[in-house]
């Protein structure tokens, strides 16, 4: 097929690289004047002018897309032969490149378009629902279980999302979900604030520091500002993304965290002036239901992932971040004596995120040279398959660098696991509503409590049974929306 590749920057020169054994590329154009008649790949660039008689498909490398696609309009290039190209990491060092129709790259809406879209909330708005716009950069399990919890116990709540991603649209389905505004770069993010009506609510699920540039725009799309802290958005951020983000706190009408420790840390950096806006706000952990749900024995769940059914089972953290320490753990499994090793199996969910595969590598080279039983979980599990797991495993070990409430610590809770946690992590509130776990102050001293944990396995399950109560009433879905749905009320 002939195209034209628009753009001759560094995504342009990949783009054409990827592309030009598959497609015919005529040329490349960019607005630079100095590089027209030079060449990419053996590829001239040239100058728009070309395309005023141009009849075929057009593909935009840029991050500017929506500009060049303005561009275009004017040139008479309809939308249906506009194509956007954009590149999506692999691996460490290896790049895919998608080629996507404008349509699904542009600013947009499901359920209508912008232009009977004023119209349309107005008349919605007479309705006396609550209007809520979540902000989410990438798509994440917790804007899609906020979303479809909120949407499906509450009639009266329709949601809007704005995002940079596009797999937001195929992975979110609910009713309530009014529409989905989706922008590539920051100026197409401008573009759309300045196209918004105003919502009762606009809801931030973390504060991004890009976001925190935009925060006046915000500010005047809402009735009220609720921003979420997400963890790593705050426990490892920089002082100076801290500082960038300081004036889109100060202008929020609320600002929540999951747990007392984090919103004390919170406090404590940015100042006791904004403890009136501050609360504790958790997310509900969907899996929970799940785990209620499952009837399969726990011999047929233990054949299904390959686990040992005469080994108990440790779970070593839940992804496969390097925040985990995953080999400073290995090296404590390996100081457990070579009989207790024998009795236990050490699971490894390294199921996400998938770019990290020379570490994952890595981690099964370590694993070699333990004498216990050892599993790396690769593939992708889903709500059912984590409840699975989750009530056939005997002891978690959660030693993250940061952390604020991890939803897999959670499940592993209520399914009756014994959680052996590092002290450092924001967990006393945890401690305080009679949770039971154990504390390491440091990996150090992980194998003595896992030696200890294993020869009196018994006895530490049943100091769990309390657990499956206390973190259903604190954690699950039914607990929580009611609070979601009072700082949604204005």
């Amino acid at each position: 097929m002939d195209t034209v590749v628009f753009g001759a920057s560094k995504l342009g020169v990949g783009t054409i690289g990827y592309l030009k054994d598959r497609y015919n590329i005529l040329y490349c154009i960019d607005n630079d004047e100095n590089k027209w008649g030079t060449e990419i790949s053996g590829i001239k660039i040239m100058g728009p002018g070309v395309l005023v008689n141009y009849k075929g498909e057009i593909i935009i490398a840029s991050v500017y897309y929506w500009e060049i696609s303005q561009q275009l309009h004017s040139l008479g290039v309809p939308d249906e032969k506009i194509y956007i190209a954009k590149r999506k990491k692999k691996d460490s060092n290896i790049y895919k490149y998608e080629i996507l129709p404008l349509d699904s790259r542009r600013l947009e809406t499901i359920g209508g378009d912008l232009a009977g879209f004023d119209l349309y909330h107005e008349e919605e708005t007479a309705s006396g629902n609550k209007k809520v716009l979540v902000f989410c950069s990438d798509y994440s399990s917790y804007t899609k279980q906020l979303v479809e919890n909120m949407c499906s116990i509450y009639s009266d709540v329709e949601v809007s999302i704005i995002t940079s991603d596009i797999n937001t649209r195929d992975n979110i389905s609910s009713k309530g979900l009014k529409h989905i505004y989706l922008y590539d770069t920051y100026t197409g993010l401008k573009t759309i604030l300045g196209k918004l009506p105003v919502y009762d609510v606009m809801q931030l699920l973390w504060i991004e520091e890009p976001w925190a540039y935009f925060y006046s725009q915000i500010r005047k799309k809402c009735r009220r500002l609720n921003l979420n802290v997400g963890g790593s958005d705050f426990y490892r951020s920089k002082k100076s993304e801290r500082e960038a983000k300081r004036r889109l706190i100060e202008c929020a009408d609320n600002v929540t965290a999951e747990n007392q420790e984090t919103v004390n840390a919170f406090l404590g950096y940015y100042g006791n002036g904004l403890a009136s806006k501050m609360q504790v706000l958790p997310f509900g952990v969907e899996v929970l239901d799940y785990i209620k749900k499952v009837t399969s024995d726990k011999r047929q769940i233990r054949q299904k992932f390959g686990i040992n059914n005469n080994k108990i089972i440790i779970t070593c953290g839940h992804n496969s971040s390097t925040e985990h320490q995953h080999k400073k753990i290995i090296g404590e499994l390996k100081k457990l004596p070579i009989n207790i090793q024998q009795q236990v199996m050490c699971v490894f969910p390294m199921t996400y995120p998938s770019v990290n595969k020379d570490y994952i590598s890595s981690v099964e080279k370590e694993l070699e040279s333990l004498e216990a039983e050892s599993l790396v979980l690769k593939d992708f599990m889903d709500f059912e398959e984590m409840a699975e797991y989750a009530l056939v495993s005997d002891i978690m070990v959660h030693v993250q660098t940061t952390d604020q409430l991890s939803s897999t610590m959670l499940e592993e809770m209520y399914a009756g696991s014994v959680v052996v946690a590092g002290s450092w992590l924001p967990y006393e509130s945890l401690h305080n509503k009679g949770i039971f776990f154990l504390d390491i102050s440091s990996v150090d001293n992980l194998s003595g409590i896992l030696e200890e944990v294993i020869i009196n396995i018994d006895r530490y399950k049943l100091k769990c049974r309390g657990n499956e109560a206390l973190v259903y009433e604190n954690s699950s879905w039914e607990s929580v929306s009611g609070k979601w749905y009072n700082m949604w009320d204005i």
